[in-house]
């Protein structure tokens, strides 16, 4: 996980890397992947995707502190999220599906945590890339939720964003724009799916968005066509 500081977010000053991948046969091993970092009280959290070899097709999500943003220490209970199978595949029932140029894996979604302090009910919202039970591989894609209290502990709450017609959607961002709640969310035909935009000159990858009047959701697109973003 690399890092910069900056004192007017124009010039930046490159640090050492904040987060290093773990020893061979820990839970994240593998390079990481993204996720987010918020403040409470004296403390950064800073949460990522963690994946090991044992578990090549399948992440987690895993947490790291700090009290200078510079030392950060990996939380002794890792991963901190795996997949609720309440709600989501997990690794007892993952799907054999083709997406990120993987043919026919097990795959098992579970990262890109986002992370929103909920002024009025005093708990943090999470938000994730993962995977639900369905009858088609475009209604499995959906963008979890989770609530704490203390960042440590995470209870899973059914999805927030099911738009079922993308083949994958993953890193969501939310924030709040006037009154109403927006997510964005990473998608496009590099993971399988095709001319979902309704525009034939928009191949590739797209940023997508929902709109909710609470920030637990549900989000919703708005348009039949909500990009963003797009490639082209």
């Amino acid at each position: 996980i690399g890092h910069a500081v900056s004192t007017d977010m124009l010039h930046w000053n490159v640090l050492p890397a904040a987060l290093q991948r773990g020893e061979p046969g820990n839970y994240d091993e593998a390079p990481l992947w993204t996720g987010c970092t918020i403040r409470k009280e004296d403390t950064l959290y800073l949460f990522y995707t963690s994946r090991c070899s044992a578990e090549q097709n399948a992440n987690s999500i895993s947490l790291a502190t700090s009290k200078d943003g510079i030392t950060w220490e990996k939380y002794e209970g890792n991963p901190v999220i795996r997949p609720d199978p309440r709600y989501y595949y997990t690794n007892e029932n993952r799907t054999k599906l083709s997406v990120h140029s993987n043919n026919g894996w097990d795959i098992m979604d579970c990262r890109d945590l986002c992370v929103v302090y909920d002024e009025e009910k005093k708990h943090y919202w999470g938000y994730f890339a993962v995977r639900r039970p369905a009858e088609e591989c475009t209604q499995t894609s959906v963008i979890a939720l989770a609530k704490s209290y203390d960042l440590l502990h995470w209870e899973q709450l059914p999805p927030c964003f099911c738009p079922d017609k993308y083949h994958c959607i993953e890193t969501p961002d939310v924030f709040k724009m006037g009154d109403k709640w927006y997510m964005l969310c990473l998608s496009g035909n590099h993971y399988g799916q095709r001319n979902r935009t309704g525009d034939p000159n928009m191949f590739g990858r797209i940023t997508i968005y929902g709109v909710a009047d609470v920030p637990e959701g549900p989000y919703r697109e708005c348009f039949e066509d909500s990009v963003l973003v797009g490639s082209m």
